[in-house]
């Protein structure tokens, strides 16, 4: 037996939000991170520095060097803002100039959270349960609903707002694992598209600072695509294979592997972690709580199952790095995924689409009703009169009377006999009679 769908959604909860409301919030996000300010934090001045010395050619682009240190194993960010300094600094400055293209990453990381959802909510596991009479949300109103949830709680991550607007590597890793969630999740609906962000992603992942967490995902990847009841995505796992095997070459041809195991000391540390894993995370968490907890007989559901493993690895990753507070950045875009299929669900009684029939009042709902069927009369002439008055008088209704105006039921003679139906109406046939009932 199939477990329970907890999805109990009905087509009036299922309201997207207003598309233009929606592109000025995130524009509010973006943008103030964008203008008006200088670097300011100890990791994004130094990024910069490692951008402008490339731009300006004091250093090497493929070993950047700051004040005689290298650079870490980050070099794909560092490349692409020293090729914005070059191309927009001369009119926007070198400071603005590198920002531009780490706030188009912080736009692509929210587009490539609201598909992912989006198409993961389009999966038949996630659909919501139909109702006997109809009025659920469609699959396409639906999907747009929970994307528009999982945006809303990645932008209201208080760890994404601390560290998203930074010209820092983790900016470039937020944007490809984002890439990598819209690709798993886009494989039964859009495959070539798909594919190539799934190609895409783990190699970016790793040429900026993360292939540890790109190997991983890699195999989470590979595992749940051969695991998957859809063809398109079983085909798709040598895809991911492939992509696995060329973010470790191209984090062996950088140099980007590296120890960077951490171990806990004191348990001050242990109390450090847990409350960085309380605010950094708030309030995804709570909400990837509850949403574990509800879908907790369907927790092998693709929509499930893969952003809890993607969220699981970032939150190894920083715990392994001693609380590393960039490592769980990366655990933000599928927690929000995970918490937005914990905010929609149909309002009960409240909602008409969701009502059973007894609840529901108007012409539609009596046209629902069935129907009287008079029973059969008996075909023998020689019967008992009495036998024949009480045939024509039954009928097999499935509505006995309702309540009358007054108190108790109704005792009229034709609607008595319409108790004999044992359903929940008056019967239109035994109420005529009846002055106490009402069709």
């Amino acid at each position: 037996m199939n477990p329970p769908n907890p999805a109990l959604v009905t087509h009036r909860a299922a309201q997207r939000l207003p598309r233009p409301a929606l592109l000025i919030f995130c524009a509010a996000y973006v943008l103030p991170g964008l203008f008006g300010r200088d670097p300011w934090k100890n990791a994004d001045i130094t990024a910069f520095g490692y951008m402008l010395g490339i731009a300006e050619g004091r250093t090497p682009w493929y070993d950047p060097t700051l004040g005689g240190l290298p650079a870490d194993s980050a070099l794909l960010p560092y490349w692409i803002g020293a090729a914005f300094i070059r191309a927009l600094g001369p009119w926007l400055g070198p400071a603005l100039a590198a920002r531009v293209p780490f706030a188009l990453l912080l736009v692509g990381a929210l587009v490539g959270a609201w598909y992912a959802t989006y198409y993961l909510a389009r999966t038949e596991s996630a659909q919501p349960l139909a109702f006997a009479f109809g009025g659920e949300a469609g699959p396409t109103d639906y999907a747009r609903a929970i994307a528009d949830g999982a945006l809303l709680a990645l932008i209201a991550s208080l760890g994404l707002l601390q560290l998203g607007h930074e010209t820092t590597p983790e900016l470039a890793q937020l944007a490809a694992v984002t890439l990598f969630l819209y690709g798993f999740a886009a494989l039964p609906f859009r495959t070539v598209q798909a594919r190539i962000a799934l190609v895409l992603a783990l190699p970016a992942l790793a040429a900026s600072g993360a292939p540890s967490i790109a190997t991983v995902l890699g195999i989470v990847g590979a595992v749940l695509c051969r695991l998957s009841p859809h063809a398109d995505t079983r085909r798709a796992t040598l895809w991911v294979c492939a992509s696995a095997v060329a973010s470790a070459v191209v984090a062996a041809a950088l140099g980007a592997w590296g120890w960077r195991i951490a171990r806990f000391g004191a348990p001050g540390q242990v109390i450090g972690l847990v409350r960085l894993l309380v605010w950094f995370t708030w309030p995804a968490w709570p909400l990837a709580l509850w949403t574990l907890w509800r879908w907790r007989e369907r927790l092998s559901s693709r929509h499930i199952m893969f952003p809890l493993l993607c969220a699981g690895t970032a939150l190894a990753a920083c715990i392994a790095m001693g609380g590393s507070d960039r490592a769980l950045m990366l655990g933000l875009p599928p927690l929000a995924v995970l918490a937005a299929f914990a905010l929609r669900r149909s309002t009960g009684s409240r909602s008409s689409s969701s009502r059973s029939p007894r609840s529901r009042s108007g012409s539609s709902t009596r046209r629902s009703r069935p129907a009287c069927r008079p029973s059969p009369r008996p075909t023998s002439r020689g019967s008992h009169p009495a036998t024949r008055r009480r045939s024509r008088s039954s009928h097999s209704c499935s509505r006995p009377p309702r309540r009358s105006p007054g108190s108790g039921w109704c005792t009229g003679a034709p609607a008595a006999r319409a108790t004999r139906c044992g359903r929940a109406w008056c019967c239109p046939r035994a109420a005529s009679a009846c002055a106490g009932c009402s069709s």
